[in-house]
């Protein structure tokens, strides 16, 4: 790893005149397969393109990143995992980072809930290389922004920054980067094909960029199959049938949609409703609540549903959502199918799952990309290849969670009593309670019902895997949540270390329900009033011991995590509450030693270009230089050599990590102030997301306020001939300039100044006649008969040309070394003149 302070000492230049000054370094992501992270320079504005780190966090990666993470600009996000943007909350919170983000709005979202899974899938091993703090300090910096929408960077005139569909994952962008005639692409783990959820990329719209940076890192992929799905449903039957169960490591946010469709439509299909299907990850209910709520950010044909019948993709019948492994273990039993966070099985429910279920035969475990290098699933899928006697045992390390003070798990114990009493309660008021109570009758006979319970049942357990429904009543600490309707075994999200997003009342609920948004009650569950010396007095006032474990159990009934996190819909936030003095929590790490003896099943469920297409893709873009950055050795010399083959005389470069290439474009730009006189009369079209209009005038100096001259553009002198000795003010004839043109005396007006201009513009016979009309814009014959059928002219191609009217006229594409023209032809009519005018008002601009 190359030392922060040598980033960019190595420089390669390639040597031109004029144009922009644009200076690439790569921090980190080159010759392997690192997180993605390059510096930017285009003259004085630095662009971070990226800010990934992987799973494991390593500190070590960022060095490079440390040296300028005070300096930059803006920083351009790609998509939501965590190899684009999971350094964001370190480099605001640790290295100084102070400046904006862009990225799209799904990607905003999405990898908020990547960081926030992050975090709380790593709270029981005491982490602490970021915090919350730092998690919104940097999602607070970005700004989203939509598919074709030009931003300015701040400061820097000139300079904006537009982000195009790229596929791979919701809200996924390629960027174009502009300054003047300089555009810059940068373009990673694009996706060409259309999925279950997403359109394709439009890279192919893209042409004759200045510079384009691209990855090599699935430039030796093959195709999917037709068959693909069907493979993987065949080896997930065939695990289910012998009693076994699927564990899918997937990340919690992104390439996990395209899998829960593909699933939820495969138990549609094969009616496997007796087989259970299930997201666990911290933040599910989150993650398919913010997609059901971004279909305009999908495929058109998930738009299309919507809109004819209301169907939202993302209301699945068949998946269950759980939040923790002690959610999950409350499930029915039977054969599962486990989406669990994190890819990589280095935290999250997917590691300790893995620790469960590798060791027994019948059960499966499927991978559906590449992972991390250095990961626990990339050693699992090594070790996959080697015969089952030839595998070594695995070493894996997990953290548990305990609680001092006891010998067993106090807030077990709470939760399994709460859930017997609040049943057995509910069953008993439901059927004694009668409609005409009242509300302070009905509170009474519960009371009462409650208390007989208590004294028949000599136990405060309950038998194992019931839901867990915990009294409403605390001296201030009362946390709501809500509940998914169509989940009834969905634990309260607040116990799961989750975020919430409002509030429901239970089914069987003897209180009303109050509009504000934090409840007080002031009587409890059992009729009682509430008073803030209840807890201390209970036990001195001779309660039984069911009653004294219940009312001790209210002041510990929240840990210690649930003051961590909270989070509306759109927004995040928390807030802050002491941790109870006799329930500290402290964690402990085991290590196992995994024998893998369950089948290991590995597909491509990346959704990336294969090789044959980015090939294609690349050679269709024409890029005037090329850098290639993210991937392998061999990948990265395999697309540069098939660049070098297909598009001869570009530049390509493969820099190393902190190697800066500095490019130098040849456009010879000269910038010139558009006098407002002359801005006034040209009429501007929009063409491409520019405005394009002809322009006459004459090139002059004027002086600038702070004593520079700057060239400026002026309206053209006007032809009238005057007479000087006409003026019968004399300070009027002062005060007009005369120059004789080639023996024609033009009046030069008053805001010229002392200009002069030189000899070779003074042309004036040139310029009265006018310029002839000029073609703008990408000539496109498919686009050319859309417009003609807008306005109702039959057409069709014969042979290359786009016959109209009846075949009596007929339009062509000329093409020749410098532009391209198209030619219409046929004789004097009507329809002629319609097709002209019609061509004319789509592609001419005239002076």
């Amino acid at each position: 790893m190359m030392d922060g302070a040598e980033v960019g000492r190595r420089v390669f230049r390639i040597v031109s005149d004029g144009g922009s000054n644009i200076k690439v370094t790569p921090l980190y992501g080159v010759h392997g397969e690192d997180p993605l992270c390059y510096l930017m320079a285009l003259d004085d504005c630095k662009i971070l393109l990226d800010c990934g780190w992987n799973d494991k966090f390593d500190v070590n990666l960022l060095r490079p990143l440390a040296s300028i993470a005070k300096d930059i600009n803006a920083v351009l996000i790609t998509h939501s995992d965590t190899e684009h943007l999971g350094a964001l909350p370190y480099a605001f919170g640790k290295l100084g980072m102070n400046c904006k983000v862009y990225t799209t709005l799904p990607v905003h979202k999405m990898g908020l809930m990547y960081m926030y899974d992050h975090f709380l899938s790593r709270i029981d091993n005491d982490f602490d290389t970021f915090t919350l703090d730092d998690v919104d300090a940097a999602f607070a910096a970005v700004v989203p922004v939509r598919y074709a929408q030009h931003s300015t960077l701040d400061g820097f005139r000139g300079v904006t920054v537009t982000p195009y569909a790229a596929g791979h994952m919701l809200g996924g962008a390629f960027w174009k980067i502009q300054k003047e005639t300089d555009d810059v692409l940068y373009a990673v783990d694009y996706n060409h094909r259309k999925e279950k959820h997403l359109n394709g990329a439009v890279l192919e719209s893209m042409r004759r960029p200045s510079l384009l940076i691209t990855d090599a890192f699935n430039v030796q992929g093959s195709p999917q199959v037709k068959s693909h799905d069907t493979l993987l449903m065949d080896m997930i039957l065939r695990c289910m049938r012998q009693d076994g169960n699927a564990l899918i490591p997937i990340d919690p946010a992104g390439r996990v949609l395209e899998l829960l469709l593909i699933l939820e439509e495969k138990w549609a299909q094969m009616q496997l409703g007796a087989y259970q299907l299930v997201l666990l990850t911290t933040v599910a209910y989150n993650t398919l609540d913010f997609a059901r709520s971004h279909l305009e950010w999908m495929g058109e044909h998930v738009g299309r549903n919507f809109d004819s019948d209301r169907h939202n993709v993302f209301n699945m019948r068949y998946l269950t959502l759980c939040h923790s492994l002690d959610e999950f273990s409350a499930l029915r039993p039977g054969p599962k199918v486990v989406l669990a966070s994190f890819g990589s099985l280095e935290a999250g429910p997917a590691r300790h799952l893995f620790v469960r279920w590798a060791s027994d035969p019948r059960n499966l475990i499927v991978l559906t990309d590449r992972m991390q290098a250095g990961s626990l699933s990339r050693e699992v899928q090594n070790l996959s290849k080697l015969p089952p006697g030839a595998r070594m045992p695995l070493q894996v390390s997990i953290y548990r969670e305990r609680r001092e003070g006891s010998e067993t798990n106090r807030e077990e114990k709470t939760t399994r009593y709460s859930t017997h009493v609040m049943e057995t309660r509910d069953n008993e008021v439901s059927a004694s309670l009668t409609g005409t109570l009242d509300l302070t009758q009905r509170a009474s006979a519960d009371k009462d019902m409650a208390g007989e319970q208590l004294k028949q049942s000599p136990s405060c357990q309950h038998r194992q895997g019931e839901r867990c429904r915990t009294p409403s009543t605390s001296t201030g600490l009362i946390c709501t949540s809500k509940h998914d309707e169509k989940r009834s075994n969905t634990m309260k999200l607040h116990r799961q270390r989750s975020l919430y997003d409002g509030c429901s009342e239970s089914p069987n609920a003897c209180r009303p329900m109050f509009d504000e948004d934090h409840w007080d009650p002031k009587i409890s569950d059992y009729g009682e009033i509430l008073s803030p010396n209840m807890l201390q007095t209970s036990d001195e006032s001779g309660s039984n011991n069911c009653d004294r474990q219940h009312e001790s159990s209210v002041a510990n009934m929240l840990p210690a995590y649930i003051a961590s996190v909270r989070m509306h819909s759109g927004s995040s936030g928390r807030v802050n509450a002491p941790v109870p003095q006799g329930n500290q929590r402290s964690t402990f790490k085991e290590t196992y030693s995994v024998h893998l003896r369950a089948a290991v099943y590995a597909c491509d469920y990346e959704g990336r270009a294969d090789g044959r297409s980015m090939k294609t893709l690349l050679t269709h873009l024409e890029p005037r230089r090329v850098i290639l950055v993210h991937g392998s050795q061999s990948n990265t010399s395999a697309l540069r050599q098939h660049l070098q083959h297909s598009l001869p005389g570009i530049f390509i470069e493969t820099p190393a990590q902190g190697q800066t290439v500095e490019c130098m474009f040849d456009s010879a730009i000269y910038r010139l102030d558009l006098a407002q006189q002359l801005l006034s009369k040209t009429p501007v079209r929009g063409i491409c997301g520019h405005g394009v209009g002809w322009v006459d005038g004459v090139v002059g100096l004027t002086a600038h306020m702070n004593g520079t001259s700057v060239s400026v553009l002026l309206p053209t002198p006007d032809t009238n001939l005057v007479d000087s000795s006409s003026h019968s003010d004399p300070c009027q004839a002062r005060d007009s300039h005369h120059m004789n043109f080639d023996n024609v005396q033009v009046a030069i007006p008053d805001e010229y100044g002392d200009f002069m201009p030189p000899t070779g513009l003074r042309q004036p016979a040139r310029m009265l006649k006018g310029s002839c009309s000029t073609f703008v814009g990408n000539l496109k014959l498919s686009d050319f008969k859309s417009a003609l059928a807008s306005a109702d002219v039959a057409a069709e191609f014969i042979v290359g040309s786009l016959t109209c009217a009846g075949g009596t006229n007929c339009i062509r594409k000329e093409t020749d070394a410098e532009s391209d023209a198209l030619v219409l032809d046929g004789s004097l009519s009507d329809d002629f003149y319609t097709i002209r005018s019609i061509l004319y008002d789509r592609y001419q601009i005239t002076a």
